[in-house]
């Protein structure tokens, strides 16, 4: 147990050197990221307001003036978070934070390959090394920008569990106590994400089907089970936050629309896991690969699928070994080889999971992601083979020595295969990350803490299209490298904070600086890098209203406008409003008008107050109904007003508004001829509502009109 403990430890170690050697971080600082670009920025903003904040959840940093909720964006990755609050507790730099997170995962990768190989048979000179193999896999280096699919530490132990499962009798039973801790590492394996979930599920599922048919009892179902329950379970809550905001909120559009056709583009080939890695040591393998990329269609991010060549001879073999059926075959080869098989028709295009997108739901678009799984099932395989070859040695000495020789050479080849040729990406990386802090520090020095800036352009988020030379979440760089300032860019796509700025931005210049500096922000920033002309008309037009910028960035990548010297005696704050829980999606089909219809008879409204103190609000709602109805009004446990109508009516009344996104209950009650109280119609329908400061309503008509400009400018197709 001890020398177990320590070759895992070593292996960990290793790998960690190894990874940290490939991309030379002895030579800059731990500060800059590994990756820090694209979808690297995203997983630095969750980093860091998991840092400043405790969780990623609500970041009041981002989404300016209500702060980022990332409750809309389903995510399950809550063991991956808890390893990144611990982490944050050593450190307040991002960049750290993340370089720290990714080499941890060369370690947790090698330690529970390392474990689930020694439980799988393998001797400890074979399971040390591949535990190494699997940890510097090409997949953990190509997949630096997507952290959280770089921490794959689940996947040998759900293909333990499945393994397990495939070859339980009814005469192997357990102690409570083992069934509980395997039950908490079944749970925590499963807060890696959904993908991971998923393939964990297929495999555990086909496993306990399996199994129960070929022991005929039914144990391995009941394990089975058993086991999905939990990673059911542990994923919901994971996804808990989504879940509750999907309920509490009414979002403005698909926030994840997902085509069932995205599987074929994003669908795993053969041909990719057994080409070299793009980025490989050997110029004429590198070759290969460009090559295939460069003639062959849809090449997205399954070029990451490559597995190494010992792994896809393990991949090739396992399959010949289950198609074969060689006579006396050893149990734990073929299932490895069937569980392997299983993962391939699932994840090839046109395969399982194809039918599972056209069927049941598109959201899983990227099978190629099971690729690392195949990779420790077919190490795994490859590795028993070779163990049970060299047990036909008699003597012990010479079968020793053969071992040793072996564990060398796959280690040696190996790792050259499968890893990166050494990378000067740490050191690109720090001219980008340094020249982001130099101007974040000038920009810090102009405002004050707590100040608010406005960046221009808008641009949506988390999803949406790179803009001429700022990539899609380059915005969110300004946030990475600043403190105590609040920035307008990183409101959650199609929320009612992002509706908010969406309605800012249909606004005439002028109109919207009046707007901005009513609604207490403190500055514009121009994003030059997201304008075809490198921002100069926006510049131009705004020095009109606010003068020259009050600084430029280091850099020459922005520029910042105050808005305190700005003047517009018709100014006012937007205040907006949202639609809450208990509606169905909206209703856009008369041009002008804007609805939604009631599920039942409690609904609730957001008003959004942007200032920083509470004002008096005036509120004015439109209701069509076909019946008599009533209606109660509750903020909290306060009832704001009690009401009953025919149709058509409008409410318009006047109240207290906090700072921030205020929720007001509507409660329905429809009455029928002898006065009881029945839930009120599914053709009530509430007009988007208006709100206003007192001295300064919005008519209805006006924001209607404004809202269905707002749904053709930003409509995301």
């Amino acid at each position: 147990m001890i020398l177990d403990a320590a070759l895992a430890a070593a292996a960990a170690l290793a790998c960690v050197i190894f990874a940290a050697w490939i991309y030379r971080f002895n030579e800059v600082p731990l500060d800059v990221p590994l990756a820090y670009s694209g979808d690297a920025l995203y997983y630095g903003a969750l980093i860091k307001g998991v840092i400043e904040n405790g969780w990623y959840l609500h970041n009041p940093s981002l989404g300016a003036p209500f702060g980022l909720d990332m409750g809309p964006f389903p995510m399950s990755d809550n063991t991956h978070f808890a390893m990144l609050w611990l982490i944050g507790l050593f450190t307040d730099e991002f960049g750290s934070a993340l370089n720290v997170f990714y080499l941890t995962s060369f370690a947790t990768a090698a330690i529970s390959a390392f474990v689930s190989m020694r439980w799988m048979g393998l001797n400890r000179l074979f399971s040390l090394c591949g535990a190494i193999l699997y940890s510097l896999q090409a997949y953990h280096f190509l997949r630096g920008g997507h952290l959280f699919l770089a921490s794959y530490f689940c996947l040998p132990i759900f293909s333990a569990f499945a393994m397990g499962i495939f070859a339980a009798t009814e005469s192997s039973q357990l102690s409570t106590k083992s069934l509980l801790g395997y039950a908490l590492l079944l749970a925590v394996a499963a807060g890696c994400g959904i993908y991971y979930a998923l393939f964990a599920s297929l495999l555990i599922g086909f496993a306990a089907i399996a199994g129960s048919v070929e022991h005929g009892c039914w144990r391995p179902m009941r394990l089975g089970l058993a086991a999905g329950l939990i990673i059911l379970i542990a994923t919901t809550a994971s996804l808990a936050p989504y879940l509750q905001a999907i309920h509490d909120t009414t979002l403005d559009g698909n926030l994840t629309q997902r085509d069932a056709v995205e599987t074929e583009r994003y669908g795993l080939r053969m041909i990719q896991m057994a080409l070299p890695t793009p980025f490989h040591q050997n110029d004429s393998f590198r070759k290969q690969a460009d090559e295939y990329r460069s003639r062959a269609p849809n090449v997205t991010e399954n070029r990451t699928a490559s597995i190494g060549l010992i792994a896809f001879l393990g991949f090739m073999g396992s399959l010949i070994y289950v198609l074969q059926r060689f006579p006396a075959q050893d149990p734990t080869l073929r299932r490895l080889g069937v569980l392997n098989l299983i993962a391939f028709l699932f994840a090839t295009i046109g395969g399982f999971a194809s039918l599972f997108a056209w069927f049941a739901t598109a959201q899983f678009r990227a099978p190629n992601r099971i690729s690392i799984l195949i990779a420790f099932l077919s190490l795994c395989f490859f590795l028993l083979i070779l163990q049970n070859a060299l047990k036909k040695i008699r003597r012990g000495t010479l079968r020793h020595a053969a071992s040793f020789a072996a564990f060398l050479a796959m280690l040696a080849f190996g790792t050259w295969d499968q890893s990166l040729a050494k990378s000067n990406l740490l050191k690109s990386n720090q001219v980008i990350y340094e020249h982001d802090r130099a101007s974040a520090d000038a920009i810090m020095h102009h405002l004050s803490p707590g100040s608010r800036v406005y960046q221009l352009p808008y641009v949506p988020y988390p999803e949406a299209a790179p803009l001429h030379a700022e990539g899609h979440t380059g915005l969110m760089r300004r946030f990475l490298h600043s403190k105590g300032i609040a920035w307008s860019y990183g409101s959650m796509k199609f929320s009612a904070v992002d509706q908010w700025i969406r309605r800012m931005e249909l606004s005439p210049l002028r109109e919207r600086l009046g707007k901005l500096a009513a609604s207490d922000f403190d500055a514009v920033l121009v994003e030059r890098r997201a304008y075809a002309d490198n921002g100069k008309s926006v510049e131009a037009e705004l020095q009109d209203y606010l003068g020259p910028p009050a600084m430029t960035c280091p850099d020459q990548s922005c520029s910042l406008f105050r808005l305190k010297a700005f003047s517009e005696t018709e100014a006012s704050p937007l205040l907006s409003t949202a639609l809450g829980s208990g509606y169905s999606a909206w209703e856009t089909a008369n041009p002008g008008w804007r609805s939604a219809t009631l599920k039942g008879s409690r609904a609730s409204i957001q008003l959004l107050n942007p200032l920083k103190q509470t004002i008096v609000s005036r509120l004015n709602l439109d209701i069509s109904t076909p019946a008599p109805i009533g209606l109660e009004i509750w903020r909290g446990g306060e009832l704001l007003h009690s009401w009953n109508s025919h149709n058509p009516s409008s409410l318009d009344m006047t109240f207290e508004l906090a700072p921030g996104i205020n929720s007001l209950d509507l409660r329905f009650r429809g009455i029928d001829n002898d006065g009881m109280p029945i839930i009120a119609p599914a053709g009530i329908r509430l007009s988007k509502p208006v709100i206003g400061a007192v001295d300064t309503p919005l008519h209805l008509r006006e924001f209607q009109k404004q809202v269905a400009e707002a749904d053709r400018i930003f409509s995301p197709n």
